[in-house]
């Protein structure tokens, strides 16, 4: 190859890199609770969460939709507000049908069953959430935030350690994307009764990033440790163009469809 040649393969190689990365923000953490991601970038409005076995969740806070994918099947699911209420309305009546099946069993196995189903259990009622400001100071990391109590029904369920964006170093656009990505988390917990979890659907907004983050009950904790300007690949903020969407909506009509069958008596 001339070096003409080479120069221009080595150019062209080049901007194509340029041009698939973009400065964002990593933040990465250390926490006790198991399964919990060790890690999250924020890139023009889309936050990326790694998941278990190698897949990927992925936020796009300017749509409001959650891409849950699965690399090593090659498959991703998407979920936004509307899926997020037809799979509960779904998942509701799909445990009806079952309810209403256990019926012709001995009272003390359909009760058995019920238990271990979750089935006819009472909605629990929404909890006040308060945050009370302590105006104590230290640092996490080496960034400096203030001790805030989380109350529920005025008990402390929680503490976190709050940091303003300038002092954590991240930009406005990005803290913008955070801010986001928690009210969309919570939103959705809310309407699952389960994706989540309850605590997604009862953490308030701290007004500031969360260096540390203390369940008080559990003792799980989460500590960011770094954040970091880096660039990204766009392209890890979405699916492969190959990749097979999965309708999970899909799924749960077919199953409502083939009935869920109740355990015969003995």
């Amino acid at each position: 190859m001339k070096k003409s040649q080479l120069a221009i393969t080595l150019l062209a190689t080049l901007s194509t890199t340029i041009a698939s990365a973009d400065t964002g923000t990593v933040i990465k953490f250390n926490s006790n609770t198991p399964g919990a991601p060790n890690q999250l970038s924020i890139l023009n409005g889309n936050v990326l969460i790694p998941s278990a076995e190698n897949g990927r969740i992925i936020m796009n806070t300017n749509k409001n939709v959650m891409l849950m994918v699965n690399d090593p099947q090659k498959k991703y699911m998407e979920m936004n507000d509307k899926t997020i209420e037809q799979s509960s309305a779904m998942m509701e009546q799909m445990q009806q049908q079952m309810a209403a099946q256990l019926k012709s069993l001995p009272e003390a196995q359909r009760k058995a069953i019920e238990e271990k189903m979750g089935l006819n259990q009472a909605k629990p009622a929404i909890p006040k959430i308060e945050v009370k400001m302590t105006g104590n100071k230290r640092k996490v990391s080496g960034i400096e935030c203030e001790e805030q109590q989380v109350l529920t029904d005025g008990q402390a369920t929680m503490s976190a350690c709050v940091a303003t964006p300038k002092a954590a170093g991240i930009n406005e656009a990005d803290y913008a994307t955070m801010k986001k990505m928690f009210k969309f988390s919570k939103s959705m917990a809310k309407k699952s009764g389960g994706i989540g979890g309850g605590l997604a659907a009862n953490v308030p907004d701290l007004n500031g990033i969360p260096m540390e983050v203390k369940e008080l009950k559990s003792g799980n904790t989460l500590t960011i440790t770094s954040i970091e300007s880096a660039d990204l690949d766009s392209k890890n903020f979405a699916p492969d163009p190959s990749y097979q969407r999965f309708d999970p909506l899909q799924q749960m009509q077919q199953m409502q469809q083939l009935g869920t069958g109740a355990p015969a008596g003995k």
